[in-house]
């Protein structure tokens, strides 16, 4: 019987929506209502789709840009049938307009031709926690304030990137220094496949690198002062954790404060394999769980304390709460651009529930879409930008559709027993977890060409392990150092290095399997949009069995194809390394590796960075000859990794 309900309410659910579709397209051609409807229910979207199509142009048109949408205003007024198509093309052509003005206020604070590869005099202020790359250097962030060249002194208000080499002092956040620089353009290396770094630099507003010049004449203006007690804070936990015995005290740095440079390459590679690596980073995961513990707990203590009889709701008490411990845990993480745009989300989310308007999981998606590009329109530029709203997006999908079969299922209306309801969560967070998996894999090969097999199996059980008991210690550790309990707090980040200590073996298990992990070329656009369309149908379990099918959208993710060059032909690729060498030569049945590159004791390997994703780009299982030009360091630094 509870099948044959659930069928009747599956038809007659598909039944209403054919109904409605209908209507829709005959409103359209008639009254125009369901036009206004539609753009009320879809706004965000259109404008989210203007902000991040810029990022994808070559150059930026920003008059011809203002004048389609003059032109679009008035062909709003003048064509009524044609009111819905160009109410569409007014909201992503003001969203594309809005883009690219930014675009060009933030290409404006480029470095001046005249100080590039020049020594200039710079005053500013250390930002952010400087790291420590090798023995030799100390990188941290300067904003710097003016710049002095020569008698001229103007002001260059801009972000730089600086090394400064041995003996560097004691830098801390928030210290004012005026120092002498040698500065350069931000770029990095291009090479089809490779990490773009200049992309990067720029979407973190990072105008230039550089290095500090006679450091003996570097001038310590004034220390950190107030507005910078967070990141002073900071400084104080990690060397705090630093100096305790732990085993894995570089995951929990990262847990606490964001801080990844000390985790090693070995325990990347562990990370990687298993697919555990957002774990590490402070991101929408953790933030969403420490407002949901801030939220529930507050919810409580307001219900049953003294002024539960006050007419202001325990839900509006309970996401006060959560917002406040998402900001102070977003803080801790120094605001990096993954918790920003995790607390953003958070915002907009719980404005629209504040605001009482319970606009659909679509609708409420956009909304948050749309924040966070208005705050940060160069998000899109970032891998985790598409990540955080994929996994978000996969996420809701699937606990929609959990929602619904349950309601379905459930109509004999006798209450669920202990075991009924675990089996339930049980269930909900298995199909949390392969909603994330199907979703991502096309976006994950995208963009890092590669995808862990064992993802599935170690995010169920590493995420209530590293989200539910390490991350709240850890949380729990820092409010009591903050407190000056100091016994108190090293003895919960000991239990949370004992609780990854525990969950380490899993991971490396899973992750040395000969099949953990699939390396393959990146797919192109079309096969990616074929992949994603197939991912939406696999999570429709509307459609039953027959979404199987849509299995057959994946084969071409896996596929391998050899380089297609004619017998006789060959192409020799010289690779953009820096200092040293890397040629790859292509024919039609072998390739050869000649050199591999640098290695620097700060950690960049051109062997693993540039040579080995430019293989999987051109879809080079393995190089056939390895030829080592001679034994110099430039030349066999990424040797190994080939």
């Amino acid at each position: 019987m509870a099948r044959e309900r659930r069928l009747d309410l599956k038809r007659e659910s598909w039944r209403v929506r054919a109904r409605n579709f209908i209507a829709a397209r005959q409103g359209f051609a008639r009254a125009g209502v369901p036009c206004k409807h539609f753009l009320s229910r879809s706004w965000p979207w259109w404008l989210a789709g203007g902000l991040v199509g810029v990022n994808f142009l070559g150059e930026l048109y920003p008059r011809e840009t203002l004048v389609v949408l003059l032109l679009l205003a008035l062909a709003y007024h003048l064509l009524p049938r044609l009111r819905c198509v160009c109410g569409i093309a007014i909201l992503f052509a003001a969203g594309a307009l809005c883009s690219m003005l930014y675009g060009q206020m933030v290409l404006e604070r480029e470095l001046p031709k005249s100080l590039v590869k020049k020594d200039a005099w710079a005053t500013g202020v250390v930002q952010g926690l400087p790291e420590r790359r090798g023995d030799r250097i100390l990188r941290f962030r300067f904003r710097v304030e003016t710049l002095e060249v020569g008698s001229e002194v103007r002001a260059w208000p801009s972000r730089l990137l600086l090394n400064w080499y041995v003996p560097y002092p004691d830098l801390r956040p928030g210290q004012r220094w005026r120092l002498r620089l040698r500065l350069k353009p931000a770029h990095g290396s291009l090479n089809p496949g490779a990490f773009n770094y200049e992309q990067w630099l720029f979407s973190q507003g990072i105008r230039a690198r550089g290095y500090v010049r006679e450091p003996d004449r570097a001038m310590l203006i004034r220390e950190p002062d107030i507005k910078h007690a967070f990141d002073l804070y900071r400084d104080r936990v990690r060397q705090f954790i630093s100096e305790l015995p732990l085993q894995h005290g570089a995951l929990i740095k990262a847990l606490a404060i964001g801080v990844k440079s000390t985790i090693t390459n070995k325990q990347w590679k562990v990370l990687r394999a298993s697919g555990t690596a957002h774990l590490i980073a402070i991101s929408g995961l953790h933030i969403g769980m420490v407002a949901a513990m801030a939220y529930f707990l507050g919810t409580a203590l307001w219900r049953y304390s003294l002024l539960r009889i006050s007419q202001y709701p325990a839900q509006h008490v309970g996401r006060l709460s959560a917002v406040a411990a998402a900001v102070l845990y977003a803080a801790l993480a120094g605001f990096s651009l993954p918790t920003q745009r995790a607390l953003l989300m958070l915002l907009g989310y719980f404005f629209l529930r504040v605001m009482r308007r319970n606009s659909g999981t679509g609708f409420t998606l956009g909304f948050v879409l749309l924040v966070v590009l208005l705050i940060d329109p160069l998000a899109p530029l970032g891998s985790g930008f598409w990540l955080s709203f994929g996994a978000v997006a996969a996420i809701a999908w699937a606990l929609r559709i959990e929602r619904d079969r349950v309601q379905g299922g459930n109509d004999t209306g006798v209450p669920m027993t202990l075991k009924q309801r675990l089996l339930r969560y049980l269930r909900q967070w298995w199909c949390v977890q392969w909603a994330v998996f199907i979703g991502l894999l096309p976006l994950t090969l995208f963009l890092f060409q590669q995808v862990s097999i064992v993802m599935l199996l170690a995010n169920f059980i590493a995420i209530p392990v590293v989200a539910m008991l390490a991350v709240p210690a850890v949380l729990l550790a820092l409010v009591l150092l903050m407190l000056e309990l100091t016994m108190a707090a090293k003895l919960l980040l000991v239990l949370a290095d004992r609780m990854l200590g525990g969950l380490w073996p899993l991971l490396e298990y899973l992750s040395g399997l000969p099949f953990a992990t699939h390396i393959a070329a990146s797919p192109a656009p079309g096969v990616l949009l074929l992949s994603v369309a197939a991912s939406i149908l696999l999570l429709n379990r509307g459609l039953g069995r027959w979404r199987m099918l849509a299995l057959a959208g994946f084969i071409p993710l896996f596929l391998h194809l050899p380089p297609s060059w004619e017998r006789g032909r060959f192409a020799v690729h010289v690779l953009d390394v820096g200092q040293g060498l890397a040629v790859v030569v292509q024919t039609a049945e072998h390739a050869l590796v000649y050199d591999a590159g640098v290695k620097y004791p700060g950690g960049f390997d051109a062997g693993s960075a540039v040579v080995l994703p430019f293989l999987r780009q051109q879809r080079i299982p393995e190089p056939g000859v390895l030829i080592a030009s001679h034994d110099n360091l430039d030349h066999v630094g990424g040797l190994y990794a080939v």
